[in-house]
């Protein structure tokens, strides 16, 4: 049943005289309710437990490590870019940029990173396996 664009925002509609006014002459309903269908949800991803740090791949690496500070011996502040597997030092390495300059990008072994961070606020002591 339509309702009229001259209808006051306010009136109320009686039911049972739209229920009256939406049957023909031979008593029937002019409104056939939609036929419901159930739908299937899809199923709910199952959360894994987090990866324990001596499992950590680059990703994992990455993930943990990237656009965190450190200091090196020189005193310089770079920031992490990524971390790779490197098939010449057979390690894990580090990408990373100064500070000042992101226009050229060094690499150094994660475990020599790790140990330049130690004293940094994020180093978090699940790493120091790997300083050692």
């Amino acid at each position: 049943m339509k309702v009229g664009t001259d209808t006051p925002v306010g009136h109320v509609i009686d039911l049972t005289r739209a229920s009256y006014l939406s049957k023909s002459r031979g008593g029937e309903d002019l409104y056939y309710e939609p036929e419901v269908r159930q739908v299937r949800l899809a199923p709910v991803p199952v959360q894994r437990p987090p990866v324990p740090v001596s499992q950590y791949r680059s990703k994992e690496w990455t993930d943990a490590l990237k656009n965190k500070l450190f200091t090196d011996y020189d005193g310089v502040r770079s920031r992490i870019i990524k971390v790779v597997y490197s098939r010449v030092y057979r390690s894990y390495t580090v990408d990373y940029g100064h500070v000042e300059s992101a226009v050229q990008t060094y690499q150094e072994e994660l475990k020599l990173v790790l140990e330049l961070s130690q004293n940094e606020d994020w180093f978090v002591p699940a790493y120091r396996e790997y300083t050692s």
